[in-house]
């Protein structure tokens, strides 16, 4: 199954659209979104929910959970949810801040894509972490209801002080992770028409060799 949508964005009197497609793996139904913009594809948080960074960490090598993927960049992120419409202004990392995003659908429409960690009365919500290799790692707390939506990003020693832990060794089951690979149809056709080349030279060394 694959889900298909172009999102229109609007800068200054620009105009310019981001696809995203869904599409089907191993870990289920719509579990992929690759964004054609970056040819990179993303697994939906909720694969990774729950489980802690170490243990993450520890399963992207060849023949683990997660082989074939890696922890997605900040700078990856940002522009991965811009592609969503979802715009914000970061001007501090030093604790929690966030902006009141004008789009609810934009925001409904990224976490239908990505995958929502949890819901309450009023409230749909992913939570996912981003793991720096400097080990300063972010949460971004993806949120919307009927009457607003919001985006934070938010330290792991804020995190730790208010909320919840969200250290490397520690859990949460309202977070997962952001991991991405290279599109695998964009990386496959090199090596086809290397075969190719491979296969026809082949062939005309056989002819010479029969003459």
């Amino acid at each position: 199954m694959k889900r298909v949508v172009a999102i229109a964005l609007s800068a200054l009197s620009i105009n310019a659209s981001a696809g995203f497609i869904s599409q089907d793996s191993g870990f289920g139904v719509d579990t992929i979104t690759l964004h054609e913009e970056t040819g990179l594809e993303w697994l939906d948080l909720t694969a990774t929910q729950g489980r802690t960074v170490n243990d993450v960490l520890g399963q992207l090598d060849t023949g683990g959970d997660y082989s074939g993927f890696r922890h997605a960049t900040f700078d990856e992120v940002i522009t991965m949810q811009e592609g969503f419409g979802i715009t914000y202004n970061l001007s501090s990392f030093d604790h929690a801040v966030g902006q009141q995003n004008a789009s609810i659908a934009a925001m409904a429409n990224y976490l239908d894509f990505f995958g929502a960690t949890g819901t309450n009365e009023d409230d749909v919500f992913g939570f996912g972490t981003v793991v720096r290799d400097n080990g300063e790692d972010r949460t971004f707390w993806s949120i919307y209801d009927n009457d607003a939506s919001a985006l934070f990003d938010t330290d792991t020693g804020y995190l730790q002080d208010i909320f919840f832990a969200q250290a490397r060794n520690i859990s949460d089951p309202f977070t997962g992770q952001f991991l991405v690979r290279s599109d695998v149809s964009q990386v496959s056709e090199p090596s086809t028409f290397a075969l190719l080349g491979l296969g026809m030279a082949g062939l005309g060394f056989a002819r010479r060799k029969k003459a």
